[in-house]
């Protein structure tokens, strides 16, 4: 089965948005249990730059090498 660039990104957000939805769905069920376990929010917001970043020099590499033939 082939399939687009757009549907594969597509299929992507929504199996996220799916796993956030029960993630939230069990937290608000479980109450304050699950807060213990997991890493602060200063923790996320900086592994959100940290995988970025290192993520978008690759793909700019490949841009330019790739233009340059």
């Amino acid at each position: 089965m082939t399939s687009c660039r757009i549907c594969n990104f597509i299929r992507g957000f929504l199996l996220l948005a799916g796993g956030l939805l029960i993630m939230m769905a069990y937290f608000a069920w479980a109450g304050d249990e699950p807060a213990v376990r997991l890493p602060g929010p200063m923790a996320f917001g900086m592994a959100v730059p940290a995988i970025g970043i290192p993520s978008f020099i690759i793909k700019y590499r490949r841009y330019k090498a790739q233009r340059r033939g």
